[in-house]
């Protein structure tokens, strides 16, 4: 980004990670707004295709972790929360936990919010896609998938509704105590 606050071109000899990455570390502090959409991160497809992701509305306080994975099909998909078991992360180089530069890999769940609206809308047939086609390719070893619509009413009564958004702010919330409690016990016990 230059001094008065606008993208610099980009170099066309640079290579797609490398765009990838540039894009997403000059997007830290700041939003964009393409066809209406606000983002400030993005996506890798697996034809190389950089896709924004937009940002989450959320209507309560909830903790979410922005990273991506460079998964075995080539894209880098940046889910809402993800889990990899620590024998897997230990195993990792560097490149692998730091850039898009290392050996590919998975987490073992992956967790996606979104407002889907329904089951006929096109957002939601681009989170089928993504679920079928990316996360759960035979390439990757991702075992379980969550798509979490905590926004859309879809019984008609908003007690029910109150209930559901309760039960995934409390889900939510239970994967950031148990993963930041583990790895204060692992820290604290290491050997």
């Amino acid at each position: 980004m230059s001094k008065n606050g606008s993208f610099s071109p980009v170099n066309e000899t640079v290579g797609v990670d490398e765009k990838f990455e540039m894009i997403n570390e000059q997007l830290k502090y700041c939003t964009l707004e393409i066809n209406g959409i606000f983002t400030n991160l993005f996506e890798l497809d697996k034809f190389g295709k950089l896709v924004p992701i937009p940002l989450t509305p959320f209507r309560y306080n909830v903790i979410v972790t922005e990273g991506g994975f460079h998964l075995e099909t080539g894209e880098i998909r940046t889910p809402k929360v993800a889990f990899t078991p620590d024998f897997i992360r230990r195993n990792l180089t560097y490149e692998q936990l730091n850039t898009f530069h290392g050996k590919p890999f998975s987490p073992t769940f992956v967790v996606e919010v979104d407002d889907v609206e329904n089951i006929d809308s096109e957002k939601f047939k681009q989170l089928d896609v993504k679920f079928k086609e990316s996360y759960f390719d035979p390439l990757t070893s991702i075992q379980l998938g969550w798509l979490i619509d905590p926004f859309t009413l879809r019984s008609g009564s908003t007690s029910e509704t109150k209930v559901a958004m309760f039960f995934v702010v409390t889900v939510i919330g239970v994967i950031w105590m148990v993963t930041t409690l583990y790895q204060v016990l692992r820290w604290r016990y290491r050997e």
